[in-house]
């Protein structure tokens, strides 16, 4: 037994989780000390107590024992207590790391946090106490009392870089113990709610940057395979473009994943063709595709054996490479005169789900 599996094993001795009918944590208990929790019907938490201290959740604004703390802003929080906007600084992981606030003499630092890989974070420096009311911090959830992060679903104990139970979604990660956080690669993924790992992608300022990545990741691995596969490019709150972990399919077609997160917009669909085929138009969009994006009124993508990122515009039912499309994009050589590049196809060993089984595959992004 290694050191962190006997730590995890004596962390989780020292506490009991008790789950409500919707199956969200109710009530903690850790040496001796109890948090209760009561959420709404939809599952919303409205009301944490701790000892003889209660925090009301109201859409954002937050109450301690009934006085108004803060509530939050597109960029970090309105301090009540201070009467100041206060500022966060955030990774791409949705890490805060740092809080800052304007003063008369210019710009207060409130909180300054970095963290090691899965959580915890750094102690012996950066002494500023930050807010005592604000909490949220990795993964921007927030910190209990209990030393762990409330993920909605799970509470996830970065110490041990583990959940504190089983996975309610453990069936669709059937290569990884149901109590590893984000399969063990927590630089690249995120929990949004303790229930499925998703890859926050590099967050793109245009749709079309969003395709070129895409279509870089995916197309060497789709023609090594000869299979093809697919995602949603959706929008985020911020504005920003992403897209969705991508399913993979057969040699002739793709399901998309539609599994877009909460608060964002789908705006189009982007999939590859896998390789050169005599038996199929691989460099040109099917009438099926076609028929795909129509139904859904949007523009959509396809990535091409001969190393082309295409557009169907459904207004005018026409296809043609955007503007903006990259160039350097793998190709196979078996595409003769209609390869663009000399880019080699290579399997990128890219993270991916196969709709049939539900189950991730994931290789670390090269």
């Amino acid at each position: 037994m290694s050191y962190l599996q006997g730590l995890f094993i004596k962390k989780v001795q020292l506490f009991s989780i008790q789950y409500n009918y919707l199956n969200l944590p109710e009530k903690i208990t850790q040496n001796s000390k109890v948090t209760d929790y009561i959420y709404r019907a939809d599952g919303v938490k409205v009301k944490k107590i701790f000892d003889t201290k209660t925090t009301d959740y109201l859409d954002g604004f937050q109450y301690i024992d009934s006085v108004l703390k803060f509530f939050p802003t597109s960029e970090g929080y309105f301090n009540v207590e201070t009467g100041k906007y206060v500022y966060n600084y955030t990774d791409h992981l949705g890490n805060i790391r740092l809080s800052y606030a304007k003063n008369g003499a210019g710009t207060e630092i409130i909180e300054e946090s970095n963290y090691y890989p899965f959580g915890l974070k750094h102690e012996g420096y950066n002494v500023l106490l930050g807010n005592s009311a604000y909490k949220y911090k990795y993964n921007g959830k927030e910190l209990q009392e209990s030393g762990m992060y409330d993920y909605g679903a799970r509470m996830y104990m970065p110490d041990v870089g583990r959940w504190g139970v089983v996975d309610p979604l453990a069936e669709k990660y059937r290569r990884w113990s149901p109590y590893n956080y984000v399969m063990n690669n927590p630089l690249r993924f995120i929990d949004p709610d303790g229930m499925r790992v998703m890859d926050p992608g590099d967050k793109f300022k245009r749709k079309i940057e969003a395709a070129n990545d895409f279509a870089k990741y995916y197309n060497g691995t789709s023609i090594v395979k000869g299979k093809e596969f697919g995602s949603a490019i959706y929008k985020n709150e911020d504005g920003t473009y992403s897209y969705t972990i991508a399913y993979i399919g057969s040699k002739a077609g793709t399901e998309i994943n539609e599994n877009i997160p909460e608060k964002s917009s789908r705006e189009s669909a982007i999939h590859t063709h896998g390789k050169e085929d005599k038996g199929y138009d691989n460099n040109n969009f099917s009438e099926t595709d076609k028929s795909a994006a129509e139904s859904y009124g949007q523009n959509e993508y396809v990535v091409t054996p001969s190393g082309q990122l295409k557009e169907y515009d459904v207004t005018t039912k026409t296809s043609s490479e955007p503007t903006g499309a990259s160039k350097t994009i793998p190709s196979d050589k078996k595409s003769g005169e209609a390869r663009v590049n000399e880019v080699k196809a290579k399997d990128t060993k890219p993270i991916y789900i196969d709709p049939k089984t539900n189950e991730t595959y994931n290789e670390k992004k090269k």
